[in-house]
């Protein structure tokens, strides 16, 4: 599974409906608090934070790597009728751009991105969150699926698309499912105090089935990669009554409020 438009915009309308509502409306009161608040979304991808969190008033800098898909999350926040700012960065690259790219930020978000990012890009990510910035982070995929009818082959089929998770995705060595939890771990250490809540995706083959094909194809390929006959199990996944793939999302208050 990639980051196509097409993939993003297949997997938006499950997005909307998982993220926790308490947490969002936790970032929501930051940007609300602070005049032109600056909202910086970190792997903006086509926009599916600025679609997600309301920000009446707030300026957002846009970072990918990808300039096309940067112009659709510009797109996205100009229907919202907030202005934004580009900025194309390759957010694995060494150096101080990470920093920079959060340089006065009030709020640093970031959607279906965690967990594709080391240990080490965590720490960098803490180390260079400004004291006067929240920290949003939805949507990363934590470890479990199960899905109706059960399949023989739903427990191994998981247990290696998890391996995969945890190869190279550009960033070292990913954290995978077990991202959120090294993120708040971190975070606690350098004094914050995030909390996480579940926003799992729930499908139903009615509504959600050009979404389960597309998804267990992908689960199938990573699987397959690590060794694992998944023929049987993809032909009786794509017409899956009903699945759910956890994943969690993270809130962390601001250090200092700005004079």
């Amino acid at each position: 599974m990639g980051f196509e438009a097409d993939w993003l915009a297949l997997r938006a309308p499950a997005d909307q409906r998982a993220r926790d509502p308490g947490l969002l409306a936790d970032a929501e009161a930051l940007i609300a608090s602070r005049s032109k608040a600056l909202v910086v979304d970190l792997g903006c991808g086509a926009g599916a934070s600025v679609m997600a969190i309301s920000a009446p008033g707030a300026n957002w800098r846009l970072v990918d790597n990808d300039a096309a898909l940067i112009a659709r999350a510009e797109a996205a926040a100009a229907r919202r009728g907030a202005s934004a700012e580009r900025r194309v960065l390759d957010l694995a690259a060494p150096g101080d751009g990470l920093a920079e790219a959060m340089s006065g930020a009030d709020l640093v978000a970031s959607s279906a991105f965690l967990d594709l990012v080391s240990a080490a890009w965590i720490d960098r990510l803490v180390a260079a969150l400004p004291d006067r910035a929240g920290l949003y982070v939805a949507l990363s995929y934590s470890g479990e699926m199960r899905w109706a009818p059960e399949h023989p082959q739903d427990e191994p089929v998981r247990a290696a698309f998890n391996r995969h998770q945890s190869g190279d995705k550009g960033f070292g060595p990913a954290l995978g499912p077990a991202a959120t939890g090294y993120l708040a771990e971190t975070l606690e250490q350098a004094g914050r105090a995030p909390r996480l809540a579940q926003s799992d995706w729930r499908l139903s083959g009615e509504r959600d089935g050009a979404l389960i094909r597309e998804l267990t194809t992908g689960i199938a390929g990573a699987a397959r990669e690590m060794g694992i006959d998944v023929e049987g199990w993809l032909e009786a996944r794509r017409g899956a009554r009903e699945g759910l793939v956890s994943h969690l999302d993270l809130y962390a208050p601001p250090l200092a409020t700005p004079a």
